[in-house]
């Protein structure tokens, strides 16, 4: 995940590590840090909130951790996991105000929590193990893709995108047109006008 300025970039890994990158000319990372006190299983996806002040990794032990990377040399680990899915965390982001934190589960949900009190809020139901999730730009809606090839859109409820053949496995809103695309594992990616 890149920050919002292109100027951080995280990746997390089956490892069981995140590290963190400063992107000076966008062609060379320079190494900048491994983030501390990580979960105990791969980390499947990795976001960063939009003020670039707080990672968030989602993992195969059913946890969302965040981290405190304000200080990107530095990073600090923020209280405990962010917990209630019941299987593995595949993806994570952050609304785009930066309070709400959610994730996709391979249990079918996709977790909401208060980013600053790691309270659980809503979940919403999916047809299948959810692989990703995305805000839209103006926090408007949400779009979670499955394994089973859907992808649903939540403005409380949304209707499902039809298309993929095969487990869908990224999802994302283009930041300047209403378009989401989404990568299905059939090899196609789709565009829909929302």
């Amino acid at each position: 995940a890149f920050s919002q300025d292109g100027g951080l970039l995280a990746a997390g890994g089956y490892d069981r590590t995140v590290h963190l990158w400063e992107m000076d000319d966008g062609r060379r990372p320079d190494y900048l840090a491994r983030v501390p006190s990580g979960p105990d299983l791969a980390v499947f996806d990795v976001a960063l909130s939009p003020d670039g002040d707080v990672l968030a990794g989602a993992s195969a032990d059913r946890n969302v951790y965040l981290w405190d990377i304000s200080d990107a040399d530095d990073p600090e680990r923020i209280g405990s996991p962010l917990t209630g899915p019941t299987s593995w965390v595949n993806g994570v982001t952050f609304s785009p105000d930066g309070r709400t934190v959610a994730a996709g589960s391979s249990d079918g949900q996709v977790w909401l929590w208060d980013r600053a009190t790691g309270e659980a809020g809503s979940t919403l139901p999916h047809p299948g193990p959810v692989t990703d999730v995305s805000f839209e730009p103006d926090g408007g809606a949400l779009y979670a893709s499955a394994a089973d090839g859907a992808v649903r859109r939540w403005q409380l409820p949304g209707p499902t995108l039809p298309g993929a053949t095969d487990a869908v496995h990224e999802v994302a809103y283009h930041p300047n047109l209403p378009v989401v695309a989404l990568a299905s594992g059939d090899g196609a990616v789709y565009l829909w006008d929302t």
